[in-house]
């Protein structure tokens, strides 16, 4: 009797424990998608801002055919649901925004999976503007908040950097020998002003001057305008008037370590 008992205990307690690791909720812990997916460096991690997730997809992505990765503690199909459809999806693999959700210039997706909780992400196209990526060696203690903590800029990290024009071309995917603040009001606002040097003298602006290769680069902010316009403006007049020397730039969109930081 004794031993019918124990039998009966043990074989509760083996089915308590299946229950409970197939009742164990599944997590998700990364979404992101890539300017080019050869290039793992071109990451684009899910922004939280509140209580709203974002995806902001780099140049040359289109809406059409957004390569989207994602991390799921656990095995389960995975389905993509917009306003308009749904599909099923893989990690690495592409999925089609115009169909979930039709024409728009953001969409709202959410993703499903038996056992773990929607995550609701809203996708943002880019059009005429390139992309930056600034890579760290080492993101975890010499990083973007490392570099951003020191209030007269001496933290110098290096890193890598991916570059592509507006129509998702490579221009530059090779060594930073330096990240570093730049600025003086303008390093007090949460939107910081960065300067670059490149370990070979490169044409940014793909200008095709000699005189704009260069290996120092600085990445402006423009934090207190909200048209992001005026310096674009004074500099290409100073141009276009025969300035000595004038400034040229152009409007790139910045991901510091795989977080989207802005125009």
């Amino acid at each position: 009797m004794k031993r019918c008992i124990s039998f009966l205990t043990a074989a509760v307690l083996l089915l308590s424990m299946v229950f409970s690791v197939s009742a164990a909720p599944l997590n998700w812990s990364g979404l992101y998608t890539m300017a080019d997916p050869e290039s793992p460096a071109s990451r684009s991690d899910m922004l939280t801002v509140g209580d709203v997730n974002y995806l902001f997809l780099p140049a040359g992505v289109s809406p059409e055919a957004v390569p989207l990765y994602f991390t799921l503690s656990g095995s389960a199909q995975v389905t993509a649901v917009g306003a308009l459809g749904r599909a099923e999806i893989t990690s690495g693999g592409t999925i089609n925004l115009t169909e979930l959700c039709g024409e728009a210039a953001e969409y709202a997706i959410t993703l499903r999976a038996e056992g773990a909780e929607d995550l609701k992400v809203t996708l943002i196209p880019t059009e005429g503007i390139g992309s930056m990526f600034l890579v760290s060696d080492d993101p975890v203690n010499e990083g973007r908040e490392w570099v951003e903590a020191s209030p007269d800029k001496s933290n110098k990290a290096t890193g890598s950097m991916y570059y592509c024009d507006s129509g998702g071309n490579e221009v530059y995917n090779g060594v930073l020998t330096q990240i570093k603040g730049r600025g003086n009001s303008t390093w007090l606002a949460d939107k910081k002003p960065y300067q670059i040097k490149l370990d070979k003298k490169t044409d940014l602006l793909q200008t095709g001057k000699d005189e704009n290769k260069a290996k120092t680069w600085v990445l402006l902010t423009n934090h207190s305008d909200t048209s992001s316009l005026r310096n674009n403006i004074v500099y290409d007049m100073s141009v276009a008037v025969g300035m000595i020397p004038g400034i040229e730039c152009e409007p790139v969109n910045l991901y510091y370590d795989g977080e989207y930081r802005g125009t």
